[in-house]
């Protein structure tokens, strides 16, 4: 719940800095950002229009950064542009000891990665962070890193629409 409350703030807060306006109009700004059928670039203007500054060490960089790594990735950046956004956020995760961050890029990199030799390593990273939770199992984004593991991951299934 605690994840749940975090990444909706790190969306009011980029989208009020987008718009700087109302909660009407950050609403629509979020249904902009969110997956549609309107496509990548849209989600990507969004992002760039809250002037985010992703070298912010803030609690919710992290977030920030897997973020923009999934827009690369749906926007024909590439996936080693989006890697690297995710290693990014991994790697702020750790210093900030935030493992929930760090749960969400390490999933997001298993499921981008492609090439055998990088899924196995980004699998073993994803494996070894979840591995680390004690309590909360049956949160979205436990569940979603249990299917990628365990391979039953869909990419349209309804726990993936928060991903």
């Amino acid at each position: 719940m605690q994840l749940r409350r975090r990444s909706t703030a790190v969306w009011r807060s980029c989208q009020r800095r987008a718009t700087g306006s109302s909660i009407g109009s950050c609403k629509q700004s979020l249904q902009d950002a969110r997956p549609s059928p309107v496509g990548p670039g849209r989600r990507l203007a969004v992002f760039e229009r809250a002037k985010i500054n992703l070298d912010e060490t803030q609690w919710y960089a992290p977030e920030l950064r897997r973020i923009r790594g999934e827009l690369a990735l749906g926007n024909d950046e590439g996936l080693a542009v989006g890697r690297q956004y995710f290693l990014s956020a991994l790697e702020l995760s750790d210093r900030q000891a935030s493992l929930s961050w760090a749960l969400r890029a390490a999933t997001s990199l298993a499921i981008a990665e492609k090439s055998a030799g990088r899924k196995e390593a980004a699998w073993r990273t994803l494996q070894a962070t979840h591995a680390k939770f004690r309590e909360g199992l049956e949160t979205v984004d436990l569940r979603l890193a249990k299917q990628v593991l365990n391979g039953s991951y869909r990419r349209d299934s309804a726990i993936n629409s928060i991903h």
